[in-house]
């Protein structure tokens, strides 16, 4: 509430500097051609053309580098999912150039709005107040809040051709009926689950068969491509025990920052408001009357804070007795302000009136503007005076050792030495993998993939406070593992196949004899297994020990009585008989509609996307407008699974 009596004239002023912030940023990224996206440096590998914009392996490598600081994906699955996310990132500009293609344009204004409800936690009224934390939440993702504008302003686009695509879409009514009857079907089974598990001690496993299978599936028994290397560490907490701060360092340093120390003409006050905002003229004096019935009591001796507590209309304040903590000039509006610094300790003020209504205003506490002295400030300023230095030194230090290691390569333990370093020898580094005084660090990893075998990384800055650097001192080419090692490996998956196929036998066997007039119930006693009968359930339903009851269609499709598998659900074979059904009943037609309806739709507007996705980007590729170069790709595949 305190926010409604700050001068609007600076809130103005705050409200537009933010927006134009935004606008300026978006400017540079809307007429400066291929601004933060291309063209490319002529040593910088291209993954891909869309129209004049170069996709380029750096951008690749700080996106995915931006994922795995997110905990969006964890190194070790990078490899997995690289191929489809540099796939997505072609696909998202090739849409956005066929946007611009179709005349689409997204304004200034629009990328604004939609940053605003992004990113609502940093925005007060419209307005930019916490720019800081905007720029590290994006940089979790790679991103500057330059690139993170031209993102949304492609996204925009996008989501502007989508629309096109998509509007138009009719769900008929018979589409509606046939829906509700599927979805009103309901069914009950029971069933026997054939689990391969459960018929492991029924097979056997030879050597000769473990020996063929090794030989034949050799590549998968090997020990990846590892390397060596030399690492150097700056450690902050480290160096802060050698840095000592001397006295006249530091009066230099409040000298310089003497401005930051001033505190202007300042009043601690607390209120108690009766709104006339919002509210009809007629009701004002009853407010007036309302508001000088509160003075008279605190004149009398009432307990200011308990009154605000009790009949304030500024509850933000009133919970906390009327408190509005520190105030300053300029910070509320005019007749407020008047009333707090003409106030003495103490004193009650009269009834004053602004926009907002009526209030009395008591200031509990006044200082004078003055210079904070250094003594006040020096345990403050030692702090922020050390920090500087600590990552001066570290700097220093770590880049002195960089540049004598280019010239002796070899003497990386004793150059660390020599410049007050940590050092760390790795025989064996695997790809991903924690490493000595730094742990798993996909900064460094990133580094060392970018330099060649004799290779010295460039400097890459660490979480709490660290740089390091290393030395690709050596490679390790992959190995296959001995049969030996990897033999109880085997077994277990010879084993657990023939398990598979054995159950999958006799579940045909089961389900003959079950459609021949055998029980389930007997058939399930012979091979030592149960019969599970769930409960009765419908085609969107969970079923017990199944999962979704898609697993069990026929159960829709077939009459009360009949046999039906084996089907495969995640390995096991389930063969099931129907006990019963419930027929469709049309008669939920009208209570369902309305959700069906928007169903459907759904369903038809992901099946136009993705063909909308495909056709677009198989066009522009045909056209030459989208080049796709897959071996740049690859190879950086090939680097993510070496390490």
């Amino acid at each position: 509430m305190f926010q409604l009596f700050r001068s609007r004239a600076k809130a103005t002023r705050y409200l537009l500097g933010g927006f134009l912030m935004l606008v300026a940023l978006s400017m540079v990224v809307t007429l400066i051609p291929g601004f933060g996206s291309g063209p490319a440096p002529d040593n910088e590998q291209v993954v891909a053309e869309i129209g004049s914009e170069k996709l380029t392996l750096r951008q690749v490598q700080e996106f995915m580098q931006g994922q795995i600081r997110g905990g969006r994906i964890s190194p070790e699955l990078l490899q997995v999912y690289a191929p489809q996310m540099v796939d997505q990132m072609i696909m998202d500009r090739a849409l956005a150039y066929q946007a611009r293609r179709m005349g689409i344009r997204i304004t200034d204004e629009e990328v604004r709005n939609a940053f605003i409800s992004t990113f609502p936690m940093f925005y007060q009224n419209g307005q930019l107040v916490a720019k800081e934390q905007l720029e590290q939440t994006l940089a979790q993702s790679g991103q500057s809040i330059t690139s993170a504008i031209e993102e949304m302003r492609k996204m925009l686009a996008v989501r502007q051709l989508q629309n096109i695509v998509l509007e138009g879409i009719v769900v008929t009514p018979k589409e509606v009926e046939e829906e509700v009857a599927r979805r009103s079907q309901r069914a009950k089974v029971d069933y026997v689950a054939f689990e391969p598990a459960k018929f492991t001690s029924k097979v056997t496993i030879t050597p000769e068969e473990i020996k063929s299978y090794y030989e034949r599936n050799m590549a998968q028994f090997t020990d990846p491509a590892k390397r060596s290397l030399d690492l150097i560490v700056a450690d902050g907490e480290k160096t802060a025990a050698g840095i000592q701060v001397p006295d006249a360092t530091l009066r230099q340093a409040y000298q310089a920052r003497l401005d930051n120390y001033r505190t202007p003409e300042r009043v601690r006050v607390r209120h108690i408001l009766i709104k006339t905002q919002g509210k009809p003229e007629s009701e004002h004096a009853k407010a007036k009357t309302q508001i000088e019935d509160v003075l008279k009591q605190l004149k009398a001796g009432g307990d200011f804070a308990a009154l605000a507590k009790k009949v304030s209309e500024d509850t933000g304040s009133g919970a906390k007795g009327g408190d509005l903590d520190w105030v300053t000039r300029g910070q509320t509006v005019k007749n407020f302000e008047d009333a707090a610094f003409s106030l003495k300790p103490n004193d009650l003020s009269g009834v004053v009136t602004t926009e907002y209504g009526y209030h009395i205003l008591q200031v509990t506490a006044k200082e004078q503007a003055r210079v904070k002295p250094l003594e006040e400030v020096r345990a403050e300023l030692i702090q922020e005076v050390s920090q500087q230095a600590i990552a001066d030194k570290m700097q220093e230090s770590i880049e002195k050792a960089r540049a004598a290691l280019a010239k002796e390569p070899g003497r990386a333990e004793g150059i660390a030495a020599e410049n007050n370093l940590q050092f760390a020898r790795v025989a064996e580094a695997a790809p991903n993998a924690a490493l000595p005084l730094v742990g798993v660090s996909p900064e460094l990893d990133a580094a060392l993939n970018a330099v060649k075998k004799g290779e010295v990384t460039q400097i890459v800055q660490l979480p709490a406070n660290r740089l390091a650097f290393a030395v690709y001192t050596n490679d390790i080419p992959a190995k296959s593992k001995p049969l030996a090692a990897v033999e109880g490996e085997i077994r277990t998956k010879l084993a657990n196949d023939k398990a598979a196929f054995y159950a999958q036998d006799k579940a045909r066997e089961a389900s003959q004899k079950a459609q021949a007039g055998e029980s389930l119930e007997s058939i399930a006693k012979q091979h030592g297994l149960t019969v599970t009968s769930p409960a009765e359930f419908g085609r969107t339903d969970v079923v017990e020990g199944v999962g979704s009851a898609a697993y069990l269609e026929d159960a829709f499709k077939k009459p009360a009585g009949s046999v039906f598998g084996p089907v495969n659900v995640q390995g096991r074979n389930l063969v099931a008989r129907v006990v019963s059904k419930t027929e469709p009943n049309l008669a939920q037609l009208e209570t369902m509609r309305d959700e069906i309806v928007l169903a459907l739709k759904q369903k038809k507007a992901q099946e136009r996307r993705d063909l909308l996705y495909d056709s677009v980007l198989t066009k522009l590729v045909a056209d030459g407008k989208v080049k796709i170069n897959r071996e740049v790709i690859q190879r950086y595949v090939g680097t993510l699974i070496r390490g």
